[in-house]
């Protein structure tokens, strides 16, 4: 089974906590998403967890694929592949998995999507990178 592991913008610092997803529903607070982000000290293999509350539209799951460059690619990812194709990282739920909704010229984002696996699968040569994500990089997408 692959790693499972989520990532979620803190609401405090609007930085990027990567982890395991808690969500909480309280009848008179609402509800809270949390990221729990487990840390090994490298020098002295000490460990800890932290607990950040993040903003639930940014919450985005692993795919189970790196990019190119050894990078996680995760839910609401911009990627781009060698012919500079751009598409988001998307789930779909018709499919069960995880897709590349794709960016054609300057056209809105089309409807047609391919597997995130297919590129690791079947066209091994096309390798995709991580560009940005949908969050901190709208404008890869918008113009």
């Amino acid at each position: 089974m692959g790693e499972i592991k989520f990532r979620g913008k803190d609401k405090k610092t609007g930085k990027w906590a990567y982890g395991s997803y808690v969500y909480i529903k309280e009848n008179r607070k609402g509800e809270q998403h949390f990221i729990f982000e487990y840390i090994v000290n490298e020098k002295t293999k000490d460990s800890y967890t932290t607990e950040c509350v993040v903003s639930n539209k940014t919450i985005g799951r692993f795919t189970g694929i790196r990019d190119r460059m050894e990078e996680d690619i995760y839910e609401g990812d911009i990627v781009c592949d060698n012919f500079c194709n751009i598409g988001i990282i998307v789930y779909s739920v018709h499919f069960m998995g995880w897709r590349i909704r794709f960016k054609k010229g300057r056209k809105d984002l089309v409807e047609r999507s391919v597997p995130v696996e297919i590129f690791s699968w079947v066209y091994p040569k096309i390798a995709l990178e991580v560009i940005g994500n949908v969050f901190d990089n709208p404008e890869l997408i918008n113009h």
